[in-house]
């Protein structure tokens, strides 16, 4: 059959179907480099936000702790009390609703250091139980020694273990750090 020019150009059918196939076999093999860079950048914004919830959490300990007359633990290690000169109590512990690791002050309300957990219920980013059951706050007096071994004076060491987890990824993240009590 012959084509005659009519000013008008068009794609016949043939060439419209394999137009097509080369583009669907084009997206078939983008398709799982797309899926993985997703799930790349999914699992790289949890680990981010792990470290940053974690790390947020630990700067408020460790503030906390550096400036407290006295310094306990109280429920097998799973909350840490803080005590000011003047008496008041600074409370560090994990909420059972929301499981975000929270301050109380005095007898008041628990307030969360970090995370998504505002509500009554858990946030995507939650405090887990350490790995190995191990306590999330220790505390020990340490004696300051000059350089010839004369005991200076005693201070305490908290040493702080939080595992926190991202419940959408199931990525953890542990933090461990030491902080000492300047005035206990």
């Amino acid at each position: 059959m012959k084509r005659y020019w009519t000013g008008r150009q068009g794609l016949t059918l043939a060439e419209l179907v394999a137009g097509l196939t080369i583009f669907l076999i084009l997206l078939a093999a983008i398709g799982p480099l797309l899926s993985t860079a997703s799930q790349a950048w999914r699992t790289g914004r949890s680990q981010a936000e792990l470290q940053q919830t974690a790390r947020l959490a630990l700067e408020r300990l460790s503030h906390s702790i550096r400036y407290a007359q006295t310094v306990t633990v109280a429920d097998n290690g799973g909350s840490l009390v803080l005590k000011d000169g003047d008496g008041s109590s600074l409370i560090f512990s994990v909420s059972p609703d929301t499981r975000a690791l929270c301050m109380t002050m005095g007898d008041g309300t628990p307030q969360p250091l970090a995370g998504d957990g505002l509500s009554k219920r858990a946030g995507r980013v939650v405090v887990i139980a350490n790995p190995g059951q191990q306590p999330r706050f220790t505390v020990e007096a340490v004696t300051l020694r000059a350089n010839n071994g004369q005991a200076l004076y005693m201070v305490k060491r908290v040493a702080i273990m939080i595992t926190v987890q991202d419940r959408e990824t199931g990525l953890q993240y542990t933090l461990r750090s030491a902080v000492m009590a300047q005035n206990s």
